[in-house]
């Protein structure tokens, strides 16, 4: 019989199914509202290990105490809930999902064969517990004037290859994010699919949004890239995000796999207007040379300062049929003495199976990766094996693991 939160934990996880279908079951009775939100229903599975990470991380009460959230896990259901405003839900919602989370507790005990404990009267009252802190966040930023969401038109979509899309979009007035952080995006025909896209510019007074889309089809914002001039996009609270103190004077690698180059360049574009700067090299990096669809640009803006470097890289040296490129890559000795890497080696592009191998010497060195998860870490420990002394990654995965 479950004796403590970690047994608890173990059965939910076991029972995850049931878990589920019970919570949805009972909000939908008690909220039918939040039921009908497409993107939590499809969030529906993860309550489950949610609550199991919960009843981990943890301590349980002293008898005849109520549960104290620790740090970890009141910090980590406060950001959710801020991030869960962007759905349009009151926060009176919790009060049924508290219910309903003892509803699944009991499915699972059920499914498991086990008995009603005391553990489990008390994961009940941390249910409570848990929710009325995540209304409180909902409440406190919705009276702190915080938007829940933000949305704009589609402007303009531009193709430079053919799994590359690059969307502006006009929001009218300022979405507030710092450069290197994402916004959860959805539009109006991809219904309830929330992708995380990073802004490749940092924001402005006018509310002018642009960003680069991997059109793969393996790729969760595939199906956001089929966008046309005219559509609506709706933004959550920025999450995550990448950091670039300008005042910190050890030197900076970039390495951007694909369109992992929008949040690294919104980062450099901030550079531009800081009093002070390090020095910055950014390996861009691509599976086809005409990928690199924004390199013309970077190698002129390296042409033009003292502290930025370029080198280009691909994995293969000449581009597929099916790329379909518009890139005019620059010439070999484009920003030469200026700034500019990208004519060494073949050509203006290098030809290399990881980036890394073309970073030169990384010893000390900040370096910043950015792009799908399994090319990106792959970099990462390049890059820590090569004496890099601090690095950051976005790879787009989920802000938090509830695993």
């Amino acid at each position: 019989m479950p004796a403590s939160f970690a047994d608890l934990a173990r059965l939910i996880r076991g029972h995850a199914d049931a878990f589920a279908a019970a919570v949805r079951g009972r909000l939908a009775e008690d909220f039918g509202q939040a039921a009908a939100v497409p993107s939590l229903r499809a969030a529906e599975p993860t309550v489950a290990f949610v609550a199991a990470w919960v009843l981990e991380h943890n301590p349980e009460p002293r008898s005849g105490h109520l549960p104290v959230l620790s740090d970890e896990v009141a910090g980590r259901l406060a950001a959710v809930a801020r991030a869960e405003r962007r759905h349009g839900l009151p926060a009176a919602r919790y009060a049924a999902q508290a219910t309903a989370l003892r509803a699944g507790l009991r499915a699972a005990l059920k499914a498991a064969g086990a008995h009603y404990t005391l553990a489990a009267a008390r994961a009940e009252d941390l249910a409570e517990v848990c929710c009325a802190h995540m209304a409180d966040a909902d409440l406190a930023d919705a009276r702190a004037g915080v938007p829940a969401a933000s949305a704009g038109q589609v402007i303009s979509v531009e193709r430079p290859a053919r799994r590359i899309a690059v969307i502006s979009v006009d929001a009218g007035l300022p979405v507030a994010y710092t450069p290197g952080q994402r916004l959860p995006t959805t539009a109006t025909y991809t219904p309830g699919v929330w992708v995380p896209l990073a802004p490749a510019l940092p924001a402005d007074a006018m509310g002018q949004l642009r960003f680069h889309l991997d059109l793969s089809a393996d790729c969760p914002v595939h199906d956001l890239g089929r966008a046309r001039v005219g559509d609506q996009w709706v933004f959550g609270r920025p999450e995550g995000g990448l950091r670039l103190d300008p005042a910190d004077p050890r030197p900076v690698t970039m390495i951007a796999h694909g369109t992992g180059w929008a949040p690294l360049r919104a980062l450099v574009t901030a550079l531009l207007s800081a009093q002070t700067r390090p020095e910055v090299h950014v390996v861009m990096h691509a599976e086809y040379p005409g990928e690199l669809y924004d390199l013309p640009a970077l190698s002129a803006l390296a042409a033009a300062t003292s502290w930025l470097t370029v080198t280009a890289t691909a994995a293969h040296p000449t581009d597929a049929w099916w790329v379909r490129s518009s890139v005019k890559l620059p010439s070999a000795g484009a920003g030469a003495g200026a700034g500019s890497g990208a004519g060494a080696g073949s050509g203006v592009v290098r030809t290399v199976a990881e980036p890394v191998e073309a970073a030169g010497d990384l010893t000390g060195r900040r370096v910043i990766v950015a792009g799908p998860p399994e090319p990106a870490a792959a970099s990462v420990a390049a890059a820590r094996a090569a004496g890099a002394a601090d690095v950051q990654v976005e790879d787009f995965s989920p802000v938090f693991s509830w695993d």
